[in-house]
């Protein structure tokens, strides 16, 4: 069997337990390695008139016992966190690209991406190309169910995810209901199934306590992490790093001060809102 090609490579990182067949032979991949291999027939043997006859019939009940024991172990830290995450992000980016290519064939019944993006063209982000809207919307996919999940603080799944993140943030509700809702596109649902086993696998105290401090909010400090494990140049293009409370407040007063001081504003930052 290829095992090489761009498209099994993705598979193999991005999902941490996966059976690669020709329905002759069948490879046990965990975390992208090969772990067990079993052949059941030769392609000669098919090409006879008589029907063929399997054989390690009892290494290939083996195989499939190790492949459904596989359970999704808990997440403890931000940067495990944030490496797992941002390769089903990467995963998911393929099959948003994928089901756009599908979408823009004539007639298709319910071009759900394509729609989402000639929206965004048309009335957010001016000359927007398709690969940056497929991008941007992986990360809110991802960041999304992130969201769900920490304001959800029990199971969320495919058909709730999108109910427990505020209406306030209408926009990502909207989005998050859109590709998890009972009409997001066939070919993402196990995708996004396969990445809400990661978030409710993680230990959000744990991770949060790692990344900001006890008591900090998670969701505000992780997309640094997740964007240098996602996209390291556009992590930089952009500038995303973090910045310690402490500076920005300092930051803040010292702005607020000067414009009263120097400019003569007497409500300091609240005269240039």
């Amino acid at each position: 069997m290829e095992e090489k090609s761009e498209q099994l490579q993705r598979y193999r990182n991005a999902l941490p337990n996966i059976i690669l067949t020709n329905f002759l032979e069948f490879r046990l991949y965990r975390n992208g390695k090969l772990i067990d291999s079993v052949e059941i027939c030769r392609l000669e043997a098919l090409q006879g008139l008589k029907p063929p006859i399997p054989k390690n019939e009892d290494s290939f009940f083996d195989l499939l016992n190790k492949f459904y024991s596989f359970s999704t172990p808990e997440i403890r830290s931000a940067n495990e966190l944030a490496v797992v995450l941002a390769r089903k992000t990467k995963f998911l980016k393929n099959i948003l690209e994928e089901v756009f290519e599908k979408e823009s064939e004539p007639g298709y019944p319910y071009p759900l991406i394509k729609r989402f993006y000639e929206i965004f063209r048309e009335t957010l982000i001016e000359g927007l190309t398709k690969e940056r809207f497929i991008d941007l919307y992986a990360q809110t996919i991802t960041y999304g169910l992130l969201a769900a999940k920490l304001m959800g603080k029990e199971e969320v799944g495919i058909d709730n995810a999108w109910r427990f993140i505020p209406k306030s943030v209408e926009l990502l509700r909207k989005t998050t209901y859109a590709f998890t809702g009972p009409n997001a596109p066939e070919p993402m649902a196990w995708v996004i199934d396969d990445m809400l086993k990661v978030l409710n696998k993680m230990d959000i105290k744990a991770i949060s306590k790692d990344i900001s401090g006890e008591g900090r909010d998670l969701i505000t400090h992780f997309y640094e992490p997740l964007l240098t494990e996602y996209n390291p140049e556009e992590k930089e293009r952009l500038g995303v790093y973090y910045t310690p409370e402490a500076v920005v407040s300092f930051i803040v007063r010292s702005v607020h001060k000067l414009l009263k001081r120097k400019f003569r504003k007497e409500d300091g930052l609240a005269s240039i809102v």
